[in-house]
């Protein structure tokens, strides 16, 4: 089970996915969730894309529904596979989107 998330936290993590980023050289959007899945606090870095907001947000709630991370869901939305389309389930809420 998840432990409460405050704003708090929530700011710590974003310091930490944000330094993470320039670390590895990747203009990012953050998105920290609450046990809910709603919407604490959000960044968007320097030059990072208008659209990875979105992405960002969606990445979240899916790792929040599906208690683990969006990418381990890569391999199994390809053509045929039988989650093939997970990601229009929910209104299109969910992003399945995997970043190295």
């Amino acid at each position: 089970m998840l432990k409460s998330m405050n704003l708090s936290a929530a700011r710590e993590m974003i310091a930490a996915a944000e330094s993470h980023a320039v670390g590895i050289a990747v203009r990012a959007s953050i998105a920290v969730l609450d046990q809910s899945g709603d919407l604490i606090v959000m960044a968007r870095m320097d030059e990072a894309w208008a659209g990875a907001f979105d992405l960002a947000v969606g990445k979240a709630r899916t790792s929040r529904a599906f208690q683990a991370a969006s990418s381990a869901f890569v391999p199994l939305i390809q053509p045929g596979q039988a989650p093939f389309s997970v990601n229009s389930v929910g209104g299109g809420q969910y992003v399945i989107f995997q970043f190295s």
